[in-house]
């Protein structure tokens, strides 16, 4: 459920049903919130780790800064730096197409530009897909680079695929990109791997930092 249907319902309630519902619906919202921010730093976890284990150096973005990635990346190979959104794609690994979000719908009748607008300097696709146990197999992290696929890319290229979803009582639309597509462009900059060991090992630093914060 939105935050806008969060509030809307909060209100209708407090002239109908009085606070007590209220105050469960604002937990339930607070523990669903809290459920997809824990999950989301788990994966940002996962690519920091991951990263460091490729001759790159990386670190949480500061809170003033987090509209322009999930990390901050130093490449110690060419001395560079960018930032990195951390993006969780549980189809690439089921279908071979990167989900790139391109509209939100709401039910309130507004809409909103999904994450394909914003102003990123690399994305990393991390195959969240459920094909293979992560015990038997490895998975892939795909670093692409997201100004210049942004620049290249039709959004009406036959060779991708629009798709409309419900997602959190809204309606999503977004455009399916072949992986091979993008590695045939040049888009891809580099794939790393994960296992079953190295989820484990963000699931554990994604606590720890919980517990100190």
């Amino acid at each position: 459920m939105t935050i806008y249907r969060r509030i809307t319902q909060c209100l209708y309630n407090i002239f109908r049903e009085g606070a007590r519902k209220v105050l469960r619906l604002l937990s339930m919202w607070d523990k669903t919130f809290k459920r997809k921010l824990k999950g989301s730093k788990i994966y940002e976890t996962l690519v920091k780790n991951c990263l460091q284990s490729y001759a790159y150096e990386a670190e949480y973005t500061p809170l003033e800064d987090q509209h322009k990635g999930d990390l901050l990346v130093y490449d110690a190979l060419t001395d560079d730096s960018f930032y990195l959104e951390v993006k969780k794609d549980t189809r690439v690994g089921l279908t071979g197409n990167v989900y790139i979000e391109l509209h939100i719908s709401r039910q309130n009748g507004t809409s909103t530009n999904g994450w394909y607008y914003y102003d990123y300097d690399y994305i990393a696709v991390v195959d969240a897909s459920p094909k293979s146990k992560l015990a038997k197999a490895s998975k892939p992290i795909y670093l692409i680079d997201f100004p210049k696929m942004k620049s290249e890319l039709d959004l009406n290229d036959p060779r991708c695929k629009q798709h409309t979803h419900k997602c959190d009582d809204n309606r999503n639309t977004a455009l399916l990109v072949p992986l091979r597509y993008i590695q045939s462009r040049g888009w891809l900059k580099e794939t790393f791997y994960y296992n079953a060991d190295d989820w484990k090992q963000a699931q554990d630093d994604a606590k720890r930092k919980e517990n100190e914060t």
